[in-house]
């Protein structure tokens, strides 16, 4: 006979840590749960006998990354068929691009195919030399267009620009959400250490192959399962050493980090659950950004409600009152009375899609820098 089944240690689950139906942010605490909504936290159940408060119940439901014990055990129970998770086509949101395990196996294998491809789309935008970007899209394109191409780099570029006009050193720099990692490799061109900080498992191993090899062959799609295997590589020029990347939540930044000189924050916050919790981190008393130094913010604004839920959106809503917000203004007070606005500007950026589609967009790009 079985006895005291639940309490004394924490049980795992194989439930993944996800939203459950009407799920809602709470706003005076919008951090807590939705940063583990990133398909690596796990569920533990049932109290422990270090629990207290309450967590002190065999009712007590709750998250951790497995390679924390928390005193936990386990159950072994074996099923006639596949168990169906809490997490299966859980509802937004979602953290760090996880795609909910989906009851459908079709979804799966979808799910991992775009993953491959979006990583693909990012080698090329970031390392591509323009004329294999526009390959096979004629000429007239590339000429109206090449100057889309190579955002990262720009981005970069307009920061290292803004540096020097300011006379602000150029020590260490900080790219929050690097992706793949071309505004990082940019900024080795003049900082001595560069850090990389980036959630997703597989854009990091991409990273960390350009770093190491200098060049990487991926798929360059042309139409539909047509296409042909291309070289992205980094300047041989930059040193590579002076970059290193490392997986981290752009909203929980580790007070470990220290403080850099320059900092890029590109494309990110419309992809966070909340936006505050990584904008709060870039000034304050263990703010990433010196005193004295630059940070270029770079948003699309383009909120999801399945990324981020619209009562953390910076604007492009109303307000209670019915009032409409705009980002760009919620942008100046995100950023506070510390950081002062230096330079802004709108820059189109382009995506390759395949030889005969391309996505454009306009980013509002503006560079801060904090009081001293």
């Amino acid at each position: 006979h079985f006895h005291d089944v639940f309490g004394s240690v924490w049980q795992w689950c194989l439930d993944t840590f996800a939203a459950l139906p009407g799920f809602k942010v709470h706003s005076m605490y919008d951090d807590f749960s939705t940063p583990c909504f990133d398909g690596q936290h796990s569920i533990i159940m049932g109290g422990s006998w270090a629990s207290s408060g309450d967590l002190a119940s065999v009712f007590a439901r709750y998250h951790f990354r497995p390679h924390f014990f928390q005193h936990a055990g386990f159950r072994v129970v074996k099923s006639e068929h596949e168990p169906l998770l809490t997490s299966m086509d859980a509802p937004p949101p979602y953290a760090a691009g996880w795609v909910p395990p989906s009851s459908d196996p079709s979804k799966q294998t979808e799910s991992m195919d775009t993953t491959t491809a979006l990583t693909s789309q990012m080698l090329q935008q970031h390392f591509s030399p323009t004329q294999s970007f526009f390959q096979g899209a004629g000429g007239a394109l590339e000429s109206s267009m090449s100057g889309m191409s190579s955002y990262p780099k720009r981005v970069a570029a307009l920061l290292m620009a803004a540096a020097a006009k300011l006379k602000v050193p150029t020590a260490r720099a900080l790219d929050v959400g690097c992706a793949v990692g071309g505004s990082c490799f940019e900024l080795a061109r003049q900082c001595p250490e560069v850090l990389g900080l980036e959630q997703s498992a597989h854009l990091v191993e991409a990273a960390n192959s350009l770093r190491a090899s200098g060049s990487m062959q991926v798929f360059r799609q042309d139409e539909g399962e047509l296409g042909s295997m291309v070289s992205v590589k980094v300047d041989p020029a930059i040193d590579r050493r002076r970059v290193a990347f490392k997986q981290m939540d752009a909203m929980c930044l580790s007070p470990a980090l220290g403080e850099f000189d320059l900092v890029v924050v590109s494309n990110l916050l419309e992809h966070l659950i909340s936006p505050m919790a990584c904008l709060g981190r870039l000034g304050g008393r263990q703010g990433v950004v010196r005193r004295g130094g630059l940070v270029a913010v770079a948003s699309t604004f383009d909120w999801d409600a399945r990324l981020t839920p619209q009562d953390l959106w910076l604007g492009g809503n109303h307000s209670k009152d019915d009032q409409e917000r705009w980002s760009r203004p919620g942008l100046t007070a995100a950023m506070g009375p510390c950081f002062e606005l230096v330079q802004e500007e709108e820059m189109p950026l382009v995506t390759r899609v395949n030889a005969r589609k391309y996505q454009v967009q306009v980013t509002n790009v503006t560079v801060w820098r904090r009081l001293t």
